[in-house]
């Protein structure tokens, strides 16, 4: 739940993989799904009109799987999000010794009327919690949409 600009942002996690979407014909594993509201209690309306905020198209036995995203206000603005996750290596599905690490944050810009989401061209460090609103220096960017 996060409450940002006079609204409220519910986001879930969802494996898509074990519910009743036919995923194999789009390999989408996972999905971060968001709703929002103006008040803490209700009606919550889906975000982008299906709820539909991320999806992963990485298969679970991919070294770069992830899942458990986690959304947080960016400090000093109305319409950023930064949104952290991990990588799994559940039962040792992409090898052996490939730990669990964080997957690289990113940036979801929410629309004026708070409706909607985009996912912003910037790809932060692993781990990061925190952005100034300046560009990612070279040692934090670790790619970007065409990477």
């Amino acid at each position: 739940m996060v409450p940002l600009n006079g609204k409220f942002y519910l986001f879930t996690d969802t494996r898509l993989s074990k519910s009743v979407v036919p995923t194999a014909d789009f390999n989408i594993n996972v999905g971060m799904m968001g709703y929002v509201s103006d008040s803490l209690f209700g009606p919550y309306t889906p975000l982008n009109g299906s709820g539909s905020v991320v999806t992963g198209t990485q298969l679970f036995t991919s070294r770069t799987d992830t899942y458990s995203y986690y959304a947080v206000p960016v400090e000093g603005r109305s319409d950023l999000l930064l949104v952290t996750s991990y990588m799994s290596n559940r039962n040792e599905k992409a090898g052996t010794g490939m730990n669990a690490t964080f997957a690289p944050s990113f940036l979801i810009q929410i629309s004026a009327d708070g409706m909607s989401t985009k996912v912003l061209d910037t790809v932060l460090a692993q781990g990061t919690w925190t952005y100034d609103g300046k560009s990612a220096s070279v040692e934090e960017l670790v790619g970007n949409k065409a990477t």
